[in-house]
């Protein structure tokens, strides 16, 4: 393969945009279970599954993990989760503690914290060993948050600036989406109509996200000049599927 296989699931992994709007705030559910597979050419390479639940306290918990299956299982052993709590607050998003964690193989192993303080405004680094702080703005979001929040904001009606201040390593960089068309795709869970949005850089992204499912991506593909990697929706839970509506026989 062009592309060693750790850095392919890391940056699907990393880039997959998905979920939700809110229930309580802006049409989310309470919870909800998601798996993915990514894929490269003919092969599957690795699972991914996303997760929303409360935690009680008027907070949520926004997970996601990633491992290779299959024939990938010779090259990398490595466990990639990702994990943001999180809160509504003024009509936004706001996260509170993001974690990175990957283990499995300890040469490739990483692991990140980092707080939010909303009340002083900055973000804190409480892991690694040369710790950074950066100054919050109103609309800073974490690495795996700000992918929610761009869904949220597709089910609430919003259609241009599409865009999210990320903060990473040390530094926070503008994410910006743009809606390029709709088109209908067929899935493990059926056809639906989506909306097909593109982001653009060192690497495209592209995704179809649909709207009977609160516009969560369906399907996700990101290419580079090393190749084309695709995400694709396998099973749901949390949010409803619908029925598809039989045909009139005369």
């Amino acid at each position: 393969m062009s592309r060693p296989l750790p850095r392919l699931i890391a940056a699907a992994t990393l880039t997959l945009l998905t979920l939700l709007n809110s229930g309580h705030t802006a049409g989310l559910p309470e919870k909800f279970d998601a798996t993915y597979n990514l894929s490269v050419g003919p092969m599957t390479l690795a699972e991914m599954t996303r997760k929303l639940y409360p935690k009680g306290d008027g907070s949520y918990v926004y997970e996601s993990s990633s491992k290779a299956v299959g024939y990938a299982r010779w090259f990398t052993k490595s466990v990639l989760t990702e994990r943001s709590e999180w809160r509504y607050e003024n009509q936004q998003l706001r996260p509170l503690i993001y974690s990175y964690d990957r283990s499995g193989d300890s040469k490739k192993e990483r692991h990140l914290k980092l707080v939010f303080d909303w009340k002083n405004r900055r973000v804190t680094d409480v892991t690694n060993k040369e710790p950074w702080k950066l100054v919050l703005t109103n609309g800073s979001q974490d690495k795996l948050l700000y992918q929610l929040a761009l869904v949220n904001d597709l089910q609430q009606g919003k259609r241009t600036k599409l865009e999210y201040n990320v903060v990473d390593d040390g530094s926070a960089k503008i994410t910006t989406f743009e809606i390029v068309g709709e088109e209908r795709i067929q899935t493990a869970l059926g056809e639906f109509e989506t909306l097909k949005l593109q982001t653009t850089g060192t690497r495209t992204t592209t995704l179809w996200c649909a709207k009977k499912l609160n516009y969560l991506p369906v399907l996700i593909e990101q290419h580079d000049e090393r190749g084309s990697a695709l995400l694709k929706l396998v099973n749901l839970s949390g949010i409803p599927i619908p029925i598809p509506v039989a045909a009139n026989v005369p």
